[in-house]
């Protein structure tokens, strides 16, 4: 593979052969343009014209051509048919869809444990606290309601907080589910 700078101005990976070994040695005059079909073209100072490089490897003539490729292009072993490489990729979707739907699902119960902790704890919290604000009020009538008013400001930030909480770890909940619901799809069948 070799990064070629384009006659249109732009890098390209593509792979080496015989058609670079004779634009490189100017073997041959490769730069005659039929069709200067792009605006950034230099065809005056190409050594040859992409259009009909490529159009010589869409034939097989890769003497009179190339082919681009991509940065992975070197791990490639064997030619298999579309038919063969889209049930790899099928393949490969499923299996990574139901990694997926699996780490989504304990997510999901992990969250949902949280948020019947966290349920549990705020309504203990709530009872608690009504439960101490009852017996402070009657304790504290006697020393004025600036006692009872800071007690129950601190209750009612705890109960706030636990509130928060709660709606957080819920909110959490619902995006796992979205997600679940996402991910557990099958791919359409092949037609």
């Amino acid at each position: 593979m070799i990064i070629i700078a384009s006659p249109v101005g732009l890098p390209g990976r593509a792979i080496n052969g015989e058609f670079f070994n004779s634009v490189v040695k100017k073997d041959k005059d490769l730069s005659n343009c039929a069709w200067k079909c792009l605006r950034s073209c230099q065809a005056e100072k190409a050594k040859y014209c992409i259009a009909i490089a490529l159009n010589h490897a869409r034939k097989g003539n890769l003497k009179s051509g190339f082919a681009f490729a991509g940065s992975n292009a070197h791990r490639v072993d064997k030619i298999i048919s579309v038919k063969e490489l889209l049930g790899f990729l099928r393949q490969e979707y499923v299996s990574a869809a139901e990694k997926i739907t699996l780490r989504l699902k304990w997510e999901y119960e992990k969250a949902m444990d949280r948020v019947i902790s966290l349920k549990k704890e705020y309504g203990r919290a709530v009872e608690k606290a009504l439960v101490m604000m009852k017996a402070k009020y009657e304790t504290v009538k006697a020393k004025g309601s600036e006692s009872l008013a800071a007690e129950f400001k601190e209750i009612s930030g705890r109960i706030a907080d636990l509130k928060k909480e709660y709606l957080e770890h819920l909110d959490k909940v619902k995006t796992v589910i979205n997600q679940l619901s996402t991910f557990g799809r099958q791919p359409a069948k092949e037609s």
